[in-house]
């Protein structure tokens, strides 16, 4: 899987690789939160309050066209999403 870089209000902040987590403070207010697996782009508007925690997942994912490509040719591009999380447990 391919790591991915990511940005917090056109900051790089972090890159992750597969199965990683990591916590970032940031100020109560509205935030842009991208992703770049340097091929996908992603980005999320995020509003936190004083004292709110915001859950984001991010990763990689095969669209149709790359899982036709690792089928046929063993090689396929990985899209990428973003999405805020309600339950911490998800």
């Amino acid at each position: 899987m391919r790591g991915l870089d990511v940005f917090l209000d056109d900051q790089f902040v972090q890159e992750m690789e597969f199965g990683t987590e990591f916590t970032q403070s940031v100020s109560p207010g509205e935030h842009v939160v991208r992703i770049t697996n340097r091929l996908y782009s992603a980005k999320l508007n995020v509003t936190t309050k004083v004292g709110e925690t915001a859950h984001i997942q991010v990763g990689n994912y095969f669209g149709l066209s790359g899982l036709i490509l690792i089928t046929i040719f063993g090689v396929g591009h990985y899209k990428v999403f973003i999405r805020e999380v309600t339950d911490k447990a998800a």
